[in-house]
């Protein structure tokens, strides 16, 4: 993580369904919210979402985001994840929503900056490297609790092509 974050790897981008690349990332912690008997739920939507980014990174953003949201919930809740395109703006919005005990109100100001964690496992590294790889794509990524408990992170990203053009040209 200390790595990541010192020299991070330049974006090898290409145009993809982000659908594709949230699909990998909930079906590679999938076992372990089932261990921690965390149910997951997703909607991706029927329409392509194509983004000029790097997979690879936008993956290791979302499995970190994933992965904090069970791990919020030890005893067991429900982890939502859902897609959306806004065609006005061009932006592809994720919300990654969890059912635990929510973030500390005091660290909430702090969550983006290095080493700022609330586990007593982890480096705190793993928000802010997300949010340079979001930024070096031209997205960002916001938190906010989620009532009655809980967390939402929210992710932005530019998408390239509305998604009537996207079924047009991209299958």
């Amino acid at each position: 993580g200390l790595i990541d974050f010192s020299r991070p790897a330049r974006p090898q981008r290409k145009r993809h369904d982000l659908r594709d690349t949230l699909e990998r990332a909930l079906n590679l912690v999938e076992g372990r919210a089932e261990k921690q008997q965390v149910a997951t739920e997703w909607d991706l939507g029927d329409q392509p979402v194509i983004v000029d980014g790097d997979p690879q990174q936008l993956h290791q953003v979302f499995v970190n985001l994933l992965i904090n949201g069970i791990e919020a919930m030890p005893g067991g809740g429900t982890l939502r994840v859902a897609l959306t395109h806004n065609a006005l703006q061009k932006k592809a919005v994720v919300h990654v929503q969890d059912t635990g005990e929510g973030i500390p109100a005091e660290l909430m100001p702090r969550l983006f900056e290095p080493f700022a964690s609330a586990k007593e496992r982890g480096t705190g590294l793993g928000l802010p490297v997300s949010r340079r790889i979001l930024e070096e794509h031209g997205g960002a990524i916001t938190a906010r609790p989620r009532s009655p408990k809980g967390t939402i992170f929210e992710v932005t990203l530019p998408a390239l092509i509305t998604v009537e053009k996207a079924v047009a040209g991209y299958l």
